[in-house]
């Protein structure tokens, strides 16, 4: 591939189309940045340098020059920052302090201004105290974001919407697709140089519209069959072809597709919605309680996870973790479960693992590769494992086997069938549950208060059943397990959380909340 004599691109280029479909595609400068691994290649010396005469950012990884970016400045582009509101973009040595994902500006990446050189001239300027000099110094020397609310401004960002003009208020802006490429490519501490520099001949026009970029998956036709394997290995173990896989809490968990001559790659998460309660039959309160009404639609959402396109192994809980915002209710990010798929285009066409589209009227298929995260050992563990699975009243043995939806009952047997390794095989009531296994306790409770003590030590522990008997009933009504001594009192209190599902999905709650008040009895699996 020719290259040009003046700096190099970092840019995907469609070089040539037949019968209106791309049969090729170049990129400039290499775009090599990317290890196996998925991590950036010698990332501890890749590093930023933004010429504002020029109005480029210049990417380098060790000594060699990557590629550049066109970008916009401040508003008052000459000179450097002196305070906040002056609209100029800051002159000197930072690093990268911060990554926003969910940037009012599509993408965004944090830079060190003030540095200790600016926190220096405000002190002596009079804009920032002693204190605060002395604060951002101690953020500086910990690699922290500085003071970002004196008089000498702050929020300085790498970020979206546009590079044709100069239009910050002192932030550097790109085109999204650069903001992108480039937010994938550096960590939190890569070096960050500005300077005023000496502006250069500008590249001819017709050069700047040769150079479009172009999404190749955008181009492509997608292949219905799920024909993509995604392989996982756990705590650097072997890699493995599996459909599912349930590591304990803080375990290393590294996926990857096998990487095709010729290919480009991009992966999801997809998510329920578990702010809805779902239901295959009736809730005690409808009309014509516990009647069948069929099997529950479930929503489902794709999100495309771009800090790890182009990655061919990531690791989505490791450094670089995925984002997953827990404003949806009943969402966890540490544990619970989480599906996830993958996508290459190769001479035109889209090459899927499984994902929503192969839904049918059960739910989402257990084609779609899943990482069910356990809190911790036992029986307990794999409890957890069911967090972010949808609530779904009067689920049936398919559902709960393949987290797909659960009810109070059903959660308790389909993990406790993945505990012993061989999943249930007939749908469970709370009655029925309760005659499974040897009762530890009985009592009453009453405002989350037993009506006597039990003790942690000695009657009960964490992992046991405790089923409820609501006021006026004949039957358990409700059931969940004991997570454990929450308060620390040694007995079972208001304080002590319970785990339990139905009709919403599984979660926490303290017996002072009352989900469990009636005639109980405790249950050791």
């Amino acid at each position: 591939m020719e290259r040009t004599a003046s700096k190099r691109r970092l840019r995907t280029v469609a070089v040539s189309f037949a019968a209106g479909m791309a049969i090729g595609l170049v990129v400039l400068a290499g775009l090599d940045l990317f290890s196996r691994n998925g991590s950036v290649k010698g990332s501890a010396t890749t590093r930023i340098l933004i010429n504002k005469a020029e109005r480029r950012l210049y990417l380098y990884n060790g000594l060699q020059e990557v590629g550049y970016f066109q970008i916009g400045l401040g508003f008052e582009a000459r000179g450097d920052k002196l305070k906040h509101g002056d609209g100029k973009t800051p002159e000197g040595k930072y690093y990268v302090c911060a990554k926003n994902p969910n940037s009012k500006y599509y993408l965004s990446i944090g830079l060190s201004y003030p540095n200790i050189a600016d926190a220096k001239r405000g002190l002596e300027a009079g804009l920032i105290d002693s204190e605060q000099y002395s604060k951002n110094c101690d953020a500086i020397n910990a690699k922290q974001s500085p003071l970002w609310d004196t008089a000498l401004g702050g929020e300085i960002f790498i970020h979206g919407h546009g590079a044709t003009r100069d239009w910050t208020l002192g932030c550097v802006a790109m085109e999204n697709g650069d903001i992108k490429l480039l937010y994938d490519a550096v960590s939190l501490g890569t070096p960050v140089e500005i300077v005023a520099g000496q502006k250069q001949e500008e590249p001819s026009i017709a050069k700047e519209e040769s150079e479009k970029y172009i999404d190749p998956f955008a181009l492509a036709r997608i292949n219905k069959e799920a024909t993509i394997a995604i392989k996982s290995s756990v705590d650097g173990g072997p890699w493995r072809a599996v459909k599912a896989l349930y590591p304990l809490k803080g375990q290393r968990i590294r996926l990857k597709v096998d990487q095709k001559a010729g290919t480009s790659i991009r992966w999801f998460r997809i998510s329920p919605d578990t702010s809805k309660i779902y239901k295959n039959a009736n809730l005690p309160w409808d009309e014509k309680p516990y009647e069948w009404i069929g099997f529950a639609k479930i929503d489902y959402r794709r999100e495309k996870l771009d800090e790890f396109r182009g990655h061919w192994e990531i690791e989505p809980f490791g450094k670089n973790r995925m984002h997953i915002a827990e404003n949806q209710r009943y969402c966890r990010s540490d544990v619970g479960s989480f599906w996830f798929q993958a996508e290459i285009v190769k001479d035109g066409v889209i090459y899927r693992s499984a994902s929503i589209s192969d839904s049918y009227k059960r739910g989402l298929s257990p084609e779609v590769f899943r990482v069910s995260i356990r809190q911790c050992e036992g029986y307990l563990g794999y409890i957890t494992s069911f967090f972010n699975v949808p609530g779904l009243f009067g689920s049936v043995t398919y559902q709960s086997n393949n987290y797909i939806g659960v009810d109070c009952a059903d959660v308790l047997m389909a993990a406790y069938g993945r505990f012993r390794n061989k999943p249930m095989e007939e749908d469970f009531n709370v009655a029925k549950v309760v005659t499974q296994w040897r009762h530890a306790a009985e009592c009453e409770i009453m405002r989350g208060t037993p009506s006597k003590n039990l003790s942690f030590s000695g009657d009960i522990r964490a992992g046991d059943l405790i089923a409820v008997k609501y006021s006026g009933s004949r039957q358990y009504q409700h059931i969940g397990a004991l997570y454990g001594d929450t308060d620390g009192n040694g007995i079972l209190s208001s304080e002590d959380l319970v785990i339990h599902a139905g009709p919403e999905p599984l979660r926490l709650s303290s017996l002072g909340n009352g989900n469990f008040d009636g005639g109980v009895v405790i249950m050791r699996p």
